[in-house]
């Protein structure tokens, strides 16, 4: 058995229709008050990779490892957030002109989600956000989140092709009512994602997503946590089977033979 990595990474969503989202001061917070780390070596039993921006290192020829890095720092949370106007007041609860930081922390039950949710929970509420974890059918948070973007906070997942390309996901032309659930919009970003698009030489996409990663990095459009990766088992006699994620291999299962 062995980690394999797949074109995926996990995130919060921070509506960015609400004010006070759309600080990347305040979402660079949030990120650092999470210790992601400690959720993939328990949670996730060591199958991941903490993720700084969406280009996944399945991705070798375009993942970048040395952009700025959001590391776990509870005290760096708290000088961020009273850069951006927040303070802790006397119950250690962030608070600006009279209004405490709350959060509606809002999630599908799926998998493992809700022990992940409980954790983040505890991680922002000790550093001094308020915040209320409401757990939901699946169905049914699709409905509020994705569809009606009704919601606050929400944890997720992205799984996309083997492409660097993330303008569903982050374009501005997406937010509302695409797949850009945050609501995220930046002109740069947006001029960035279309120059990798339309550029099929090599060398330039990699310049250009390189930029890209780096700005997903400073400006969190997610709160990116973590790339997670698959433990894969394969019976020797096994072949034919490319050197895939196993959802991108079931492509070629025409392919696969057992060997005799």
């Amino acid at each position: 058995m062995y980690p394999r990595e797949t074109t995926q990474f996990y995130w919060l969503s921070l509506n960015q229709e609400h004010e006070k989202y759309q600080d990347p001061i305040v979402r660079q917070a949030i990120t650092h008050a999470i210790n992601r780390e400690n959720i993939i070596d328990t949670v996730l039993q060591g199958y991941g990779t903490i993720a700084d921006h969406g280009i996944s290192p399945a991705l070798e020829e375009y993942y970048r490892d040395d952009v700025e890095t959001l590391a776990y720092d509870p005290d760096e949370a708290v000088s961020l957030m009273s850069e951006a106007g927040w303070e802790q007041n006397d119950n250690g609860i962030f608070e600006k002109d009279g209004e405490t930081f709350d959060i509606n922390f809002e999630i599908g039950i799926q998998g493992d989600l809700e022990q992940i949710a409980q954790l983040i929970q505890q991680y922002l509420i000790e550093v001094g956000f308020n915040v209320e974890l409401q757990t939901m059918e699946w169905n049914t948070m699709i409905d509020q989140v994705v569809i009606n973007r009704d919601y606050d906070v929400t944890l997720n997942w992205w799984r996309y092709a083997s492409d660097p390309d993330l303008q569903p996901y982050i374009h501005s032309e997406n937010a509302g009512s695409g797949n850009n659930i945050p609501g995220y919009q930046n002109e740069e970003m947006d001029q960035l994602l279309e120059a990798g698009a339309q550029t099929s030489d090599m060398s330039e996409r990699q310049e250009i997503y390189n930029e890209a990663q780096q700005l997903m990095a400073t400006e969190q459009p997610y709160n990116f946590l973590w790339y997670p990766q698959e433990a894969q088992v394969k019976v020797d006699a096994l072949q034919g089977v490319p050197d895939l994620a196993f959802g991108d291999s079931l492509h070629y299962i025409n392919e696969w033979y057992l060997e005799q």
